[in-house]
């Protein structure tokens, strides 16, 4: 099964930090329900929260079902451990005010255009990066979300599909979001023109100031400055869905 390259560096950063330095030393043939679920009381202890230790378990599970299938061991150990209880926090979600007092403190940032869009069609985060200028149909209105950008290993990003059938789709915009990413292709002209040679074309709608997908740290800290400058309550980009 092919992976996205996010989900790798999580597999990988798991194996690392939480798996390796406590089960490394363990040999395979010596891991039993009873040492592994010790293992997940351990990382407990050294304050990793439920959903990191269930995160945990699921790498560990899968990579003990490999080891079964190529005869290893006879059975996965971590079948059946009892795991911490998660539960996700509650989503915060603004109401209409102020979501009009969010989009009025964005008036003039560079990301106001993303803003508008993502309170307007629930995009995500990664599907708005993703978006390029062939994607829209300006006669119609209509959005294609056909990909997401993803960062990768090392740094850098790719294009990946969505993650499920159902999250390619088309979305009809209104005339008042049409005539802000009009407003906004305008502005990336002259960005294109102030970089120069530096631009690098990938016809993203959203690119970062030499044509690549933005920075999401850079973004955050705009997001954030915006909510404090609207006296708004502090929440996730992704609460804007």
């Amino acid at each position: 099964i092919a992976l996205r390259p996010s989900t790798i560096r999580n597999y990988e950063r798991i194996i690392r930090l939480q798996i390796k330095p406590l089960l490394g030393p363990v040999r395979l043939v010596d891991l039993n329900l009873a040492r592994i679920e010790r293992f997940y009381s351990e990382l407990l202890i050294k304050e990793n929260g439920p959903r990191t230790v269930r995160h945990t378990h699921s790498v560990l599970h899968r990579a003990l079902e490999r080891a079964v299938r190529y005869d290893l061991i006879a059975k996965n150990p971590a079948k059946g451990a009892i795991l911490p209880k998660y539960t996700p926090p509650e989503m915060k979600v603004l109401d209409e005010s102020q979501v009009n007092r969010f989009l009025m403190s964005a008036r003039g940032s560079h990301y106001e255009a993303l803003y508008h869009l993502a309170i307007i069609t629930g995009m995500r985060q990664g599907e708005l990066y993703g978006l390029t200028w062939d994607d829209l149909h300006w006669h119609t209105g209509e959005l294609n979300v056909l990909r997401q950008a993803v960062s990768v290993s090392g740094g850098g990003w790719a294009f990946a599909e969505l993650k499920t059938r159902y999250g390619t789709r088309t979305i009809k915009l209104g005339e008042g979001t049409l005539r802000m990413l009009q407003m906004h292709k305008e502005r990336q002209t002259l960005q294109i023109a102030m970089a120069g040679k530096r631009w690098k074309d990938n016809n993203l709608i959203f690119p970062s100031a030499v044509g690549t997908p933005l920075n999401k740290s850079n973004m955050r800290k705009d997001f954030n400055r915006v909510l404090e400058e609207a006296g708004l309550p502090h929440i996730r980009f992704h609460d804007l869905r």
